[in-house]
Order: C-alpha cells, then structure tokens, then sequence
C-alpha cells in the first residue's frame, strides 16, 4: 500500500503518477469518504442484505417497467445490476471512476470529521489474476454473466472478483465516467490474497478536506456536475447560500 498523503489537487497529480507507475497501467479510482470502509459491495456489508439479495433483486425487476421507461430486457441481468446500482438498491456492485478528480470528490464530500481514502486498481492485473484474462470485460462476456446470474439465483459464490465496463444506463454514469467491479464473494477486495500490484491505497487527512473540496470547485467539479438533476443543483445552492 502507499503512504502518500492526499492534501492538495497538487497531491491528487502525484498519486495519479504513482499509481500509474506501480500498477502500469491506467487505473480505476474510488474515493471512499472514511478510510475504515472496505472495498465491499454494499450487499454484502451486511449479512441481513446477503440474504435478502435473491429477493431484492427479482422484486426490483418484477416492479420497474412501470416506473421506468427503458429498463433492459428480463435476460440481461448484468444490465439490471448496473440499473439497481444506480438507483440505490445494494448490489454485487462496487462504483470505481476513470477519473482520479471524480473519485477524490467523493473521498471528500461527506465524513467531515474522518480521514478519506483514494484507492487505485489496475483492472486488467484484477482479471488476469481472477479469471485469466488480461483486459477489462463486457457486461456480456461468458465469465461476467455466471457472476451476475447468481445475484438473481442464489446460487453458491464462486469467491471472483471482475473488472467489468458497463452498458451506460443513465447519464450519471457518463459523467461520473463509472465502471465496476463485480463481486461473487463476501470478501473485502483490500484483504483478498492476491491483490499485491492490483491496488493502492491513499489517504486523504481530515484536515485537507474543506481545502481539498475548495480547490476541487474551483476546477468545476461541483455535485451537480457529477449528479446532473434538479435535486442536486438544488442542494448545492442550499449549501452555497
């Protein structure tokens, strides 16, 4: 793991240097607003959920078409994972971004009084060690679809971990420049065995937060830029007054 601090937009270029270094390639991002939270879907974060998740998920898309006008197909279960996520049902699911900015915003937004933390992945090192495929996989490859279906069977957990690029359900997900990590196991990725060159961690002190926030809206990166709705520009200009 690194050790390097976050303080500064100055820091976040550094990070976004060194990990490419370490890992080599151009990683993912996730920013998570206390450092004590694990690279865990939020399913899985608690054991009620898990077994309610069968559940969960069938009812979601037993109950969506009359509430959304462009749901996928009944067979395409990963894009119903990527629809869930979206919409705020726990899922196998864990958010990582392309951009280092994006990510950082969220490693700062909340939790004003913890320290953050800003993690790398190098998603093609995550799928040659989990699936023997050096790359990053489509919501319809042949090793992603198992891992998605078992969400909706119950199925017994396969313990993998993949790196998947969704289908683009919303124009969130284009802002945020999202992608995902596809989680059939109950493990933490940060305390997997194996993830040696996979993922770096970074942490961001609380006292750098308010600074980190400040200089992340003077380069544009606002809540209602990555979050582009009514409900969010009118949060931000309630916080802004």
């Amino acid at each position: 793991m690194s050790v390097l601090a976050i303080t500064s937009i100055s820091d976040v270029v550094r990070a976004a240097a060194e990990a490419e270094t370490v890992l080599q390639d151009p990683p993912w991002w996730r920013g998570n607003a206390n450092n004590a939270w694990r690279l865990i879907p939020r399913v899985y974060r608690r054991v009620r959920r898990q077994r309610s998740e069968q559940n969960m998920v069938l009812q979601f898309r037993a109950r969506a078409p009359t509430r959304h006008p462009k749901c996928p197909s009944a067979e395409d279960l990963p894009g119903w994972l990527f629809l869930m996520q979206h919409y705020g049902l726990p899922t196998r699911l864990l958010d990582w971004t392309e951009s280092v900015l994006i990510a950082t915003f969220f490693a700062v937004e909340t939790e004003p009084t913890t320290p953050g933390a800003l993690w790398a992945l190098n998603p093609s090192a995550l799928n040659t060690r989990q699936v023997r495929i050096n790359g990053i996989l489509t919501a319809d490859h042949a090793e992603v679809l198992p891992l998605s279906k078992s969400a909706f069977t119950g199925d017994a957990h396969s313990e993998k971990v993949v790196a998947v690029a969704p289908d683009e359900v919303d124009v969130r997900m284009m802002v945020q420049q999202s992608v995902f990590t596809l989680h059939d196991t109950t493990a933490p990725l940060d305390e997997s065995a194996g993830t040696e060159g996979v993922i770096l961690k970074f942490e961001v002190p609380v006292a750098s937060k308010d600074d980190l926030r400040r200089q992340l809206r003077q380069l544009g990166m606002r809540r209602s830029s990555l979050f582009p709705d009514l409900g969010s520009l009118a949060q931000e200009l309630r916080e802004e007054e």
